[in-house]
């Protein structure tokens, strides 16, 4: 299922479009802030960015677990809450860029096999 967000401020489903609905920014504006800080936390402690480098995502859904069992186990030493949520964006967000990889993948594949075949096409010749 295919989610894409345009300048419009519409979610575009498969073939129907709906508004969204932005409010929800301001009604948990207290739980977006509580995942930005342990964003930035994380920025800071690993480096920014530094999960794209993760090839299996197993230790961030096993941290996201935990920190949910922390947090039902009212463990307050840290936010646990926002931890796992973290966790999970991470994951998501390897998810999204293994497809891109693949999807790259597949278009230099054809693009070769199209290079391959312009290249025999004209004998040996690039024009």
């Amino acid at each position: 299922m295919e989610y894409k967000i345009t300048g419009t401020s519409t979610l575009l489903r498969e073939d129907k479009s709906r508004k969204i609905d932005w409010s929800y920014l301001y009604i948990m504006h207290d739980a977006f802030g509580r995942v930005m800080a342990r964003l930035m936390h994380g920025a800071e402690k690993y480096d920014k960015l530094n999960f794209r480098n993760c090839q299996d995502f197993t230790t961030y859904k096993e941290s996201a677990m935990r920190h949910v069992m922390q947090a039902f186990n009212n463990e307050t030493d840290e936010d646990h809450l926002a931890a796992a949520v973290v966790n999970l964006l991470i994951v998501m967000d390897g998810e999204r860029m293994e497809n891109l990889r693949n999807l790259r993948r597949k278009e230099m594949e054809e693009f070769r096999k199209q290079l391959k075949k312009c290249f025999e096409d004209n004998n040996g010749k690039i024009r």
